[in-house]
């Protein structure tokens, strides 16, 4: 992660005057832990001393009361980091400046004054940049929920992302790809735990099937899990072309007796947190396996 400045830039639009606001009456933006990891301890630590020797050198940016989008006031559009520091410095007020210009913003329009601030502000992963430049276009737009695949309008979009990054051609279609998945996928990709050639494979599953990935991937407790869960569902029947049952069960075992030695070998130091992510899979394979194992029993009873 870039490291985190105490300096903003200013807004586009008209401020209301400074004020100092209590701590304990902000409130986190909900799109910040979406889009934007939270600073490491040293970050925060290196802006804490920054400001102590410094000053706070711009307020944070704060909602309204009673604002048309429903947030809690003082929601914080900008200045997450600085709040964490001035914590630190165990002050308990920081200068924040009420957005009353977006009192009677739409929820659209509030996310995309959220956004705008870190695009310009922070070192961003190519990624996180692209995923926000989409985003912010697809507020500007109006087409929130996104575009229908393959419309002039997500070629369009694609070449506002190609241009604010400067890329373009195979290289372009494939990041376009993966900004379609769900944000857990993205972040895998961004931090080297998953191939881009992988993840862009997955554009091809059904949406529902994409939403079930993403959950499961946040949900893994280890880095080094996720490829093994994306692979599973490469490997889905989804992917492939129709096969005969004798296809089917002979890839099944097939892949059974090459892993199977190396799950043995090892299964003293398969832990628990190894397995959670995949406790349904395993579920399903145990109740595939016996009642393969039953068809067995059956025949040599008759």
């Amino acid at each position: 992660m870039s490291p985190v400045s105490n300096k903003t830039f200013p807004s586009q639009v008209l401020r209301s005057p400074e004020i100092e606001i209590s701590l304990t009456e902000l409130h986190a933006y909900l799109g910040q832990g979406l889009y934007y990891d939270a600073p490491t301890n040293q970050e925060i630590a290196a802006l804490a001393a920054e400001i102590a020797r410094d000053g706070q050198r711009e307020p944070i940016h704060v909602l309204p009361a009673g604002n048309a989008a429903g947030l809690p006031p003082n929601t914080v559009l900008d200045g997450h980091s600085r709040i964490a520091a001035i914590r630190q410095l165990n002050r308990t007020t920081i200068r924040a400046v009420v957005r009353d210009d977006l009192r009677t913003a739409t929820p659209e329009e509030i996310e995309k004054v959220f956004l705008g601030f870190n695009l310009v502000r922070r070192q961003l992963h190519p990624l996180d940049r692209a995923a926000i430049v989409l985003r912010r276009h697809l507020l500007q737009i109006g087409m929130p929920g996104g575009l229908r695949r393959g419309s002039r309008g997500e070629m369009a979009a694609r070449k506002i992302v190609g241009d604010a990054l400067d890329v373009s051609g195979r290289h372009l279609l494939r990041l376009y790809r993966i900004l379609l998945l769900p944000r857990p996928v993205q972040r895998a990709v961004r931090d080297g735990h998953l191939k881009m050639t992988d993840a862009e494979k997955l554009d091809s599953l059904e949406p529902r099937t994409i939403e079930e990935l993403g959950r499961k991937i946040a949900a893994c407790p280890e880095p080094e899990d996720i490829r093994g869960v994306v692979a599973a569902y490469l490997a889905s029947p989804e992917r492939t072309e129709h096969r005969t049952p004798r296809e089917t069960f002979a890839r099944f075992t097939f892949s059974l007796a090459n892993a199977l030695p190396h799950v043995e070998r090892q299964l003293d130091e398969i832990t628990e947190t190894m397995v959670l992510p995949h406790r349904s899979t395993l579920k399903r394979a145990g109740t595939a396996i016996r009642a393969l194992l039953r068809k067995i029993r059956t025949r040599r009873r008759s």
